[in-house]
């Protein structure tokens, strides 16, 4: 284990204890929202960021500022409706939900930290393996286009470093084994150029 597991160890465990806490409802709005951000993230990530005036070039730093800000929008509307609704649940059932709710959250709990630690991983291999663009404009995402990134650009140490951390990550292994299991895209949840970045952590962690 390399300190980048603990980081992605995290969000589970707090997701688990939350979890508890917050119960069912709230938590599987909270599922909803993530799964809702890691499939439309990846799309609308260049058009947020348009939309609020900034200017970047890398594709990686305009993915996690994309998601961060749909993230917090999310969470903010939940915040403001998970009550209304846990309110409603509670009287139709006559009380009996609110025990379904504090069991079924540690559960639901598990797979939103889960959710959130395949998000981190996505953004980091994303970022780590972002493509060279060819002369006539096509982004080649390849293990080859990787290897000649790194050795031709000196600045790009940190994502050499990055590269090596998600090689030895046990966690990173999880995730991307859950993805393979669950099938190549995560059931449509991670988006086409995310599903091809970890692909590509896939294979360097096979060459070590």
């Amino acid at each position: 284990m390399v300190w980048y597991d603990w980081i992605l160890i995290a969000p589970i465990v707090l997701g688990v204890v939350m979890g508890y806490r917050m119960g069912l409802i709230k938590n599987v709005l909270y599922i909803v929202l993530v799964a809702i951000t890691m499939i439309i993230g990846g799309l609308l990530s260049q058009m947020i960021v348009d939309a609020i005036g900034l200017e970047l070039e890398s594709d990686g730093l305009v993915t996690v500022i994309g998601y961060g800000i749909l993230l917090i929008a999310g969470f903010l509307g939940v915040q403001l409706f998970s009550g209304v609704v846990q309110m409603i649940i509670s009287k139709l059932t006559f009380g009996i939900g609110d025990k379904v709710n504090a069991v079924g959250g540690l559960a639901s709990g598990l797979v939103l930290g889960f959710l959130v630690t395949t998000i981190i991983v996505n953004i980091t291999a994303r970022w780590t393996y972002t493509p060279d663009e060819e002369e006539d404009g096509r982004l080649e995402i390849s293990e080859e286009a990787i290897s000649k990134m790194f050795e031709n650009s000196i600045k790009d140490t940190s994502r050499e470093a990055a590269d090596k951390i998600l090689r030895e990550s046990l966690m990173v292994g999880v995730v991307i084994d859950v993805k393979n299991l669950l099938g190549g895209q995560f059931l449509g949840i991670i988006p086409g150029e995310f599903s091809d970045t970890l692909d590509i952590a896939d294979e360097r962690r096979a060459t070590d």
